[in-house]
């Protein structure tokens, strides 16, 4: 028997109270006698009685109730079936006890589990129910409940803690991810080390022999499930917004495929996102139109219709996507008209700076150097380390030179002020390196250096190459709009204009021979006269500043789109209603809008002029904070002027820059390396989410990754969540 009984009796020999102690803890029956009481109400009720017997089930309905009389009726009382629990009756055959016919507590002439009992007396009811028979029969029912309602909270336990062993191995694998270390040979070494420090409810994951939910394929459905709520998330986000806008970015990996990289530009609520959504395989040439027709196979795979609600489209400005004539940008106009194309203003930027190169050979000598002498170290740790004891003794910063590349948009920055807070330790190296070691190359850029065009040059580039750093900076950022570009381009202008007339500082002190005199103070050999410098900057210097202005100014004109888009600029707006009246202010540029809008966005032409009216008055009167606060303001009224939000909306989403696809390649070389060029194009696609998407671990949603993971296929570990509650 499971447990122990203690029986109590009287002195006349019938039980008083009987005590069951289960396996798992002391149990008073008469619990249980209650409970009895509190099941199947339903079935006796309304003068029915339910047989319940293993040989029959039938029900039987009692007759009507006769008049009160003072005695009872003989048969049996429908009240006791109420009243005791226990008890079934069967007509024609009598009372039986339901508890110790189950339990088999009766002998083999037992009238009240072999055979029903006759007697209708419920002193015979109450005779049975203080029996010992019945008193074990209850006790033993007592056991089996305690006992399923342990195996229920052994089996929740074992749930629970399996699911936390799989939900803690999945933020392993979320972290892994996120910090862009290599999951298929660093998971199990981090579980390991996990369990090192403690997490022994790992050990669960190992359920059998064959199943430890390590291995390659649990690991790779586990990246696609993390993957695929950030997927999800975003793309949704895009679904959602009235318009979007695409920047594409085509780049070759390590493997040399050739990756065609996305994102897109929406509105979520009252803010403007840009967001990645996917990198694809190009999986041939990059033609115009195998990319077009990437891209429209991406936009359709994913629910983003280009006709009705794509209305930018950003790329880096080569002709394979600008060209006029099949270019991609000319494609996706065919198949959506509304569509404003541009192209990259720090490409625009970079591409200026570059063309001055081509123009001018002695800045084209002068980067030849720069790369010359980055490899010259690079290359040589021996160079390397004799440069930093050189720094050292002469106190000064120990660094090497920088490579200056063009795909680099700073880089050149970086090369000329690096090499100019060097410069006396890479002469001075340099010079070793040619007396003691015979080095011809060495000799060859000792002889560059030293050479004054080359020193003033340099000297003009570290006051020049800042001021283009910091548009090119500007550019970069996420908030940028047009207003702030044409404000940034003037601004850089000016300054430039500026230093033509008044050199910066460290150009200024080639101009006066101090810095001569610092020169031969750390021991360089560098001669050159004030002569010399006044014919450089007439020659070399008023000419390279003049090219950059030129260039600049020509690669930033103004689209008739993106110049009609001025109307949104508080800035220039008029001091009243009535002089914005007087000169019909921005309805020029509405009319253009109009034209290039009206079809794509099912705008009604003559409701828009009448809300122009009122939304020129509106902000007027309020002066909202810049561009972004116009915006804002007219969100904010979207109900008054449908059309002109629609408009502002559509403006919104033309891209500006496509650094987010620079900075989204800089991702994909970190994760697909030379050790990992076997990753497929789905967990690449997966990673990348992750890694320029992806929350951080304490906000990441593991619950809906857990329960993607488990919908992939049939899984041995069961997971449960609760139910989230409606908002």
């Amino acid at each position: 028997m499971a447990g122990l009984f203690r029986f109590g009796f009287k002195k006349g020999g019938a039980p008083q109270r009987v005590t069951y102690s289960s396996r798992d803890e002391s149990v008073d029956i008469s619990d249980v006698d209650e409970e009895l009481n509190e099941e199947d109400e339903s079935a006796h009720i309304s003068g029915t009685i339910v047989d319940e017997s293993p040989s029959t089930s039938r029900r039987i309905t009692s007759p009507p109730p006769a008049k009160k009389s003072k005695h009872r009726d003989s048969g049996f009382f429908q009240g006791w079936a109420t009243k005791y629990k226990w008890l079934n009756y069967v007509q024609d055959e009598g009372m039986f006890c339901k508890v110790c016919t189950q339990h088999g507590q009766g002998r083999s002439n037992d009238n009240w589990v072999k055979t029903g009992c006759t007697q209708y007396r419920e002193d015979k009811i109450r005779k049975h129910e203080k029996s010992s028979r019945h008193q074990v029969a209850i006790a033993l029912e007592a056991d089996k409940r305690q006992s399923e309602k342990g195996v229920a909270r052994a089996f929740d336990k074992a749930i629970s803690v399996e699911q936390e062993a799989f939900m803690a191995s999945l933020r392993c694998m979320y972290w892994l991810l996120k910090n862009e270390i290599a999951h298929t040979t660093k998971f199990v070494p981090l579980l390991d080390l996990a369990k090192q420090l403690g997490c022994r409810y790992l050990d669960n994951l190992e359920m059998s022999g064959n199943t430890n939910y390590t291995s390659e394929r649990t690991v790779q459905e586990m990246v696609w499930s993390l993957g695929e709520v950030i997927r999800r998330e975003k793309l949704k986000a895009v679904q959602d917004s009235s318009v979007f806008g695409l920047v594409i970015d085509e780049t070759t990996d390590v493997t040399t495929t050739e990756q065609l990289i996305v994102y897109a530009k929406y509105h979520e609520g009252p803010q403007t996102k840009t967001s990645f959504v996917g990198i694809v395989d190009i999986k041939s040439s990059c033609t115009a139109d195998n990319i077009t027709a990437k891209v429209v196979e991406f936009a359709d795979a994913n629910d983003l219709p280009i006709r009705g609600k794509m209305a930018g489209f950003g790329s880096d400005g080569a002709s394979v996507m600008v060209g006029c004539r099949n270019g991609v940008a000319t494609q996706l106009k065919r198949v959506e008209p509304m569509i404003v194309s541009t192209h990259c203003v720090a490409h625009r930027l970079a591409l200026a700076v570059g063309q001055v190169e081509k123009d001018m050979p002695v800045i084209k000598r002068f980067n030849a150097a720069l790369q010359t002498l980055y490899e010259f170290y690079d290359f040589s740790s021996v160079r390397a380390g004799a440069l930093r004891l050189i720094e050292e003794r002469m106190e000064e910063p120990s660094v090497l030179p920088k490579r200056a590349r063009a795909t680099r948009w700073l880089s050149h920055e970086q090369a000329c002020s690096t090499l100019h807070r060097i410069f006396p330790s890479v002469v001075t190296s340099l010079h070793r390196e040619a007396q003691e070691r015979n080095d011809p190359k060495a000799l060859g850029l000792v002889r560059m250096l030293e050479n004054w065009k080359f020193v003033a040059t340099l000297y003009m580039m570290v006051d020049i190459l800042p001021q283009l750093a910091i548009l090119s900076k500007c550019f970069q950022t996420s908030s940028i709009d047009f207003h702030m570009i044409e404000r940034a381009v003037d601004n850089t202008v000016r300054v430039l204009e500026s230093l033509e007339v008044a050199p910066g500082k460290h150009f200024a002190q080639l101009l006066d021979g101090s810095q001569l005199e610092q020169l031969a103070d750390k021991g360089l050999n560098i001669t050159f006269t004030i002569e010399n410098v006044q014919e450089f900057r007439t020659g070399v210097y008023t000419t390279f500043i003049d090219r950059l202005i030129e260039n600049i100014r020509s690669r930033f004109p103004d689209t008739e789109i993106i110049d009609a888009l001025k109307i949104f600029d508080p800035s220039i707006l008029p001091d009243s209603a009535e002089e914005a009246q007087e000169w019909n202010f921005g309805e020029e540029d509405l009319q253009t809008l109009l034209a290039h809008y009206q079809a794509g966005l099912n705008i009604e032409a003559e409701a828009c002029r009448e809300e122009w009216i009122s939304l020129r008055s509106n902000l007027i009167l309020h002066k909202p904070n810049g561009y972004v606060g116009c915006m804002q303001s007219i969100f904010r009224c979207q109900d008054l002027y449908p059309n002109m939000t629609a408009i502002a909306a559509a403006s919104l989403v033309i891209p500006i820059s496509g650094a987010d696809c620079e900075r989204g390649f800089s991702a994909m070389k970190r994760i697909k390396t030379r050790l990992r060029n076997r990753l497929s194009q789905h967990a690449l696609n997966s990673l990348m989410f992750i890694a320029c998407e992806g929350p951080s671990c304490e906000e990441y949603p593991l619950n809906e990754a857990a329960k993607i993971w488990s919908e992939i296929r049939n899984r041995n570990i069961v997971l449960s969540f609760p139910e989230q509650q409606a908002d």
